[in-house]
């Protein structure tokens, strides 16, 4: 998702007559995503898998 939310504003700043959409972007989508990481629901990046029935526990 974060690739096609990058390839999204520099479509629309490249394409359109919007150049503001980096500060938008910066302002709204990144810090959305900053506070969606803190919450106790995030996944880790990294996570040990003790056996094939716990690969499905990191998954949403």
């Amino acid at each position: 998702e974060s690739f096609a939310s990058y390839m999204a504003v520099l479509s629309q700043v490249g394409a359109t007559r919007w150049k503001e959409g980096w500060t938008t972007f910066a302002v709204n989508e990144k810090g959305w995503a900053y506070r969606q990481d803190q919450l106790p629901s995030t996944h880790p990046i990294v996570a040990d898998v003790p056996d094939a029935e716990s690969i499905h526990l990191n998954f949403d």
